[in-house]
């Protein structure tokens, strides 16, 4: 049937699928009787006969074409210029059908509109900044909430706003320091604004490596606020992870969900200790691994490689290290490389789960999403709780527009709450 709609719909010809859709009602079993009407509907509305248009579609309420029917009505509405009809639409959409990949890129098109329209004028700058933020267009919303004066009234909490920006560029230390500051001017530490920020601040300490400093945060959360949320989780995955000043890091590549941002490394830690082979590894190795996470996690590439180059010169059978320099080597597109150091670490400890995670993510920037998901899915199998492993999984089933399993992985990724500001732009976008 929808052939019909593959010839030219000019107006002389209006009248011979108006025929052609009555010859075919006629002849069609009651099951697909919805499938003309909704057709019937496309063609009103190519007609631009309004009434008629919504009075079909209305009868397609609560059938198997709901979906199809409402984003032709979202059409329809667009062409009336009902400009809050078709938003209220688009909600209730939303609530009925999350997972639907059209209706959410629909939902992204009108967003962009509406921020196109608005004007870089003070009143507006915080309405379009977090307009831009919904819309995942960080660069954009930090421009904006940068133009906003100190009297501003929502200056101080537009600072956040900032900081948040620049800890999901992956710029953490330009984060760090920008949510100390705004904590230095808050002049009320016991509302909301302070507490939030001071978690932000926690999670900067976190992708940077410094738990214990973030471990100190996270309690002085609790103590102004012990119904703060996730806080509990968070602070009983870090207390597992039993960290020492002689453990190995290990850090993590984020790839960004909006192409037009770079990827960055973030540290990341195991709810269990390494194991430590020799006095010599823990001595030598570890410095010069633990050095080259500190170089990613502020981004400096070619001294992290070089500092863990020297680790495994100290001990080849590194897996810390070996991961590390998989993922530097998968950031240089050099993958041949990166599979090269993965199989080595799986050589020497085939149960750990970074190896897995590692080479999920270096098939992911393949865009070889398959052998992806195979990966996470085996780093989740021997760390059932390793949420960053959750997240990408949720890239991956978005990218592949299956969005009911997207949103199951993501929000598996935030039990603890270290990944939350992630997990909210892509729900959130």
């Amino acid at each position: 049937m929808n052939t019909l709609f593959t010839l030219d719909t000019s107006i002389d010809h209006f009248n011979f699928f108006h025929k052609a859709l009555e010859n075919l009602e006629t002849k069609t079993t009651q099951e697909y009787k919805e499938e003309v009407n909704y057709l019937r509907s496309k063609l009103y509305l190519i007609q631009e006969d309004f009434d008629k248009c919504h009075t079909i579609l209305n009868n397609l309420i609560d059938t198997k074409l709901e979906l199809k029917a409402t984003l032709l009505k979202i059409k329809l509405l667009d062409k009336e210029h009902k400009k809050q009809e078709k938003i209220d639409l688009l909600k209730e959409g939303l609530i009925k059908f999350p997972f639907s990949h059209k209706l959410h890129k629909l939902i992204s098109q009108d967003l962009a509109k509406n921020i196109e329209l608005r004007i870089d004028k003070q009143d507006n700058l915080v309405t379009k900044g977090l307009l831009y933020l919904r819309a995942n267009n960080i660069i954009n919303a930090l421009e904006c909430f940068q133009k906003i004066d100190d009297n501003h009234p929502h200056h101080i909490q537009v600072q956040t706003l900032i900081g948040r920006c620049f800890l999901e560029l992956g710029k953490i230390d330009i984060a760090f320091e920008q949510f100390k500051r705004t904590l230095e001017n808050v002049k009320d530490r016991s509302n909301e604004l302070y507490t939030n920020t001071l978690f932000y601040f926690a999670i900067t300490h976190i992708q940077l490596g410094k738990i214990e400093q973030a471990l100190t945060h996270l309690n002085h959360i609790e103590r102004l606020n012990i119904n703060f949320p996730k806080l509990r989780a968070l602070v009983s995955f870090y207390n597992s992870c039993n960290i020492q000043e002689s453990h190995f890091k290990t850090c993590v590549l984020i790839i960004s969900f909006n192409s037009k941002q770079s990827s960055y490394f973030i540290n990341i830690e195991q709810n269990e200790n390494t194991k430590i082979k020799t006095e010599h590894t823990l001595s030598f190795a570890l410095e010069h691994n633990n050095k080259g996470v500190h170089y990613l996690t502020n981004q400096n590439i070619n001294s992290a490689l070089t500092s863990l180059n020297l680790a495994i010169q100290i001990d080849k059978n590194c897996v810390e290290a070996l991961c590390n320099l998989s993922l530097i080597h998968t950031i240089k597109s050099e993958y041949d490389t990166a599979f090269s150091y993965l199989e080595k670490a799986e050589n020497t400890n085939n149960t750990n789960p970074l190896i897995f995670l590692f080479r999920g993510i270096t098939y992911y920037h393949l865009n070889n999403y398959n052998l992806a998901i195979m990966q996470f899915k085996k780093a989740l199998f021997h760390q059932p709780n390793l949420e960053i492993a959750c997240l990408y999984l949720g890239d991956v089933y978005y990218k592949t527009n299956k969005l009911k399993d997207a949103f199951e992985f993501w929000n598996k990724s935030q039990k603890t709450g270290a990944l939350q500001h992630l997990v909210f732009r892509r729900t959130h976008s």
